[in-house]
């Protein structure tokens, strides 16, 4: 823990001295005024002649390439936000798609319509499938690796479609941080598709990436996306839970008319018994303080992922444990819970984990996953509620860290909306059952959770 010792201090002196292998390189964006994308599409025709009775009577085979370009050329405002717009270069130029990057994701909107739609995930994480198009909806990241191109290293995201439990899977796609993917810029897999056609004939279009130019400059090739890549070391990066200025905004609301707004905030260093922490206050919180005064709460301090408050006594509590696998059972406020799945979300350019918890033992009449995120806390209605509790009438607003907002329950709905309600078959959403974020239905809704009716999310009130 945080005790002192003089073997402690001996190890934090050589970890300094330690060098860290860690995958420094920055985020290459794909959207950028002046690149373009040159592309190829090779066409088989097959058509039949039939005789008078309509027998088959021959097949005639026309094979021919069609070379065009996409290009960014200058902005343009939709709703409120700054797109890319997109030009599609073949015998003339016209505009294709207006595309916005925000972070690790990359969206469009195609002309003539006003939805958003999913493009890239350069966040995407090993291990996990991602819906792509309706062509190829269902591909699982396999691994990444780095390859180095004109002096500079790229993050490459290697899919296959036949999941993690062949051990030769075969890639079928290869998306590279800001470049694309080997199919083409809107295509997800190198291979070909059926256009309708008639009895009389057949299309199939194959699309292939050629190359990728900067201000006319080429940085990158097809042969690029098959040269030999280089590991990536696997850090595992976390975010600060403990830190000074930091404030947690928590909303509480009790039938029939109870409404009330408080806060915990970090402020100050102190030592309660053996351990150096920060110190825990809250404010306006009925839970602990009648009046509307200041509380201090209690210590609280962070360790190899595991975030711990001390008691006025010297008491030591783990509140959260962010180390934990999928699968991993403990028990907190006298129950039982396993950790059900463990997904990551970008909000705002920062990477969060989300932990889902499930309670055992599963009673029919509790069919809720409760959620930790890495940095940030219990979804719950107070810091202090780690895992689900009957009855439970609140929920976390936002989170800020010296006066900036690093967490809003908005952003996340908006986040998760982008990386998991889109990867769910929305045939599941019949008649007017209530779900889950990850697709599962849900009995009876917690008040303060999201959920999906109807294919629209809604906070259970």
């Amino acid at each position: 823990m945080r005790k002192e010792s003089v073997m402690k201090k001996l190890l934090l002196s050589l970890a300094v001295l330690l060098p860290l292998s860690v995958w420094a390189q920055e985020y290459h964006p794909l959207l950028k005024d002046g690149k373009e994308w040159r592309e190829r599409a090779d066409h088989i025709v097959f058509t039949y002649s039939y005789d008078e009775e309509g027998n088959p009577k021959g097949l005639d085979v026309n094979n021919y390439a069609e070379y065009y370009a996409y290009s960014i050329m200058g902005d343009t405002l939709i709703n409120g936000k700054n797109f890319k717009k997109l030009y599609l270069c073949a015998e003339d130029t016209s505009y294709y798609c207006a595309m916005y990057e925000d972070g690790v994701r990359v969206t469009y909107i195609p002309k003539g319509e006003t939805n958003e739609t999913m493009l890239y995930d350069f966040g995407h994480p090993v291990g996990e499938y991602v819906e792509w198009d309706e062509y190829w909806p269902r591909l699982y990241l396999l691994y990444e690796d780095a390859i180095e191109v004109g002096g500079q290293s790229f993050r490459r995201m290697n899919f296959t479609d036949e999941g993690e439990f062949l051990e030769d899977s075969v890639l079928v796609v290869r998306w590279v941080e800001g470049i694309g993917s080997s199919g083409g810029l809107f295509r997800n897999d190198e291979q070909g598709w059926v256009l309708p056609s008639s009895t009389e004939e057949e299309e199939y279009i194959c699309t292939y990436f050629e190359s990728c130019y900067e201000d006319g400059k080429c940085i990158f090739t097809s042969k690029d996306f098959q040269k030999e890549g280089k590991a990536i070391p696997q850090t595992k990066e976390r975010v600060k839970f403990v830190e000074e200025g930091k404030v947690w905004h928590f909303h509480r609301q009790s039938p029939p008319m109870y409404r009330h707004d408080f806060t915990y905030f970090i402020q100050g260093d102190t030592v309660i018994g053996d351990y150096r922490c920060k110190k825990l206050y809250t404010e306006n919180n009925d839970y602990i303080i009648s009046d509307d005064s200041v509380a201090f709460v209690s210590g609280i301090f962070e360790e190899d992922s595991k975030i711990y408050s001390v008691g006025h006594d010297g008491s030591l509590n783990k509140l959260y444990d962010f180390s934990q696998e999928v699968g991993t059972q403990f028990s907190a406020n006298g129950s039982k819970y396993e950790v059900d799945s463990i997904k990551k979300v970008d909000i705002d350019g920062q990477s969060f984990r989300l932990f889902y918890l499930k309670w055992l033992p599963s009673f029919d009449y509790w069919d809720e996953t409760t959620m930790w995120i890495e940095g940030i806390g219990t979804t719950l209605e107070h810091l202090m509620k780690t895992a689900p509790m009957l009855p439970n009438y609140g929920w976390l607003v936002s989170v800020e860290v010296n006066g900036k907002t690093i967490f809003t329950r908005e952003r996340l709905s908006n986040a998760l909306t982008s990386i998991q309600v889109r990867t769910i078959n929305e045939e599941v959403f019949d008649g007017h059952d209530v779900y889950d974020l990850q697709g599962r239905r849900v009995q009876k809704p917690q008040r303060g959770g999201l959920y999906i009716k109807d294919g629209k999310k809604f906070i259970k009130k």
